[in-house]
């Protein structure tokens, strides 16, 4: 599983992404390989923000981290 898959269910666990939004992410992901995830979430309206992207991402790195 990608680290990209890994934040998308992150997202949604958290409910910061619904299911149908969730589809729409992976979508794009698909057609953007490489773009960064928190430039996608703010530039699709998947967030309210761009300090809130970087928050959920920063979240997730502290997260990912404390399980390894």
């Amino acid at each position: 599983m990608s680290s990209s898959e890994l934040f998308i269910n992150f997202l949604t666990q958290r409910g910061v992404l619904t299911s149908k939004r969730r589809a729409e992410l992976e979508s794009v992901i698909v057609k953007q390989q490489g773009i960064n995830i928190v430039e996608l979430l703010v530039r699709g309206g998947f967030v309210s923000s761009e300090d809130l992207a970087r928050w959920e991402a920063e979240f997730f790195n502290l997260e990912l981290c404390h399980l390894k």
